[in-house]
């Protein structure tokens, strides 16, 4: 298991130096820079003692994906060009949230725009290919979003696309806010590409005697799929706490893979 975390570029190295193994950025953020920003950054990057292996908040709010304004060959145009500088930066994986983009708007038919979230699964797909990339589309909890709130959920949109470039997401704060059980995430199995988490109840990095109990009933649901990939912390965190929750993530996952499934 590789342990990581949403942070940006200016606290790399106190990271890396916690034991974290990775970072994760906000593709959105990068999209939008201009060549010159884009540039400064990628220089950067080549020097940082993490990069990101992951990116996450992979469309804007202004596109559409489902209802009367989705605009597939829009997305598609845009997320060549961010999907080519995620790739060039390093990234393997990138989190297809994005909860306002594809809302259903209220009197929109669900099962349409769950066909139309579904194609624009696939077209995005076939963008990730090119650049090597992997989609992993993560299901948000039902404060955030109207479609595609469950694990399970999303594993049978991976399973209609059919793509080796769409895969799933599982994250421990969405699926305890939503109800779901830890067992929706071990269904997931193979198609299982990217996890994030964070203590539930406040949603910030996992240390010792918070939520310890949780986090480490989610670890045996992530063994139990077969998982041995990259998780993200995806909360709030404070410098000082990033050699604690380093820690205590992988002490968490060897004592659960000591145990066995």
């Amino acid at each position: 298991m590789r342990f990581g975390i949403c942070a940006p570029p200016e606290h790399a190295g106190e990271i890396a130096a916690a034991g974290f193994e990775y970072v994760e950025w906000p593709l959105r953020s990068i999209a939008e820079l201009g060549d010159r920003e884009y540039a400064a950054l990628r220089d950067l990057s080549s020097s940082l003692p993490v990069r990101a292996e992951a990116f996450n908040v992979m469309l804007p709010g202004t596109i559409k994906v489902t209802g009367p304004d989705a605009d597939l060959e829009g997305m598609e145009r845009y997320l060549d060009g961010a999907f080519g500088r995620a790739a060039e930066l390093g990234g393997s994986v990138v989190v297809l949230g994005s909860g306002s983009s594809r809302t259903v708007p209220e009197g929109w038919d669900h099962g349409r725009a769950m066909e139309q979230f579904t194609e624009a699964c696939a077209v995005a797909g076939g963008v990730a290919a090119r650049h090597r990339l992997t989609i992993a589309i993560e299901p948000l909890n039902p404060g955030e979003t109207n479609l595609v709130n469950t694990v399970r959920e999303a594993v049978g949109v991976a399973e209609r696309v059919a793509h080796p470039s769409v895969r799933v997401l599982s994250d421990l704060y969405h699926v305890d806010a939503g109800g779901e059980p830890f067992e929706d995430t071990t269904y997931a199995g193979e198609l299982l590409a990217h996890v994030h988490v964070a203590t539930p109840q406040d949603r910030t990095i996992p240390l010792p005697g918070h939520g310890e109990a949780v986090l480490e009933r989610y670890s045996r649901a992530l063994l139990t799929a077969g998982y041995d990939g990259r998780v993200s912390v995806e909360g709030k965190w404070t410098p000082d706490q990033l050699a604690k929750g380093a820690t205590h993530l992988r002490q968490t996952w060897a004592r659960v893979s000591a145990r066995g499934t």
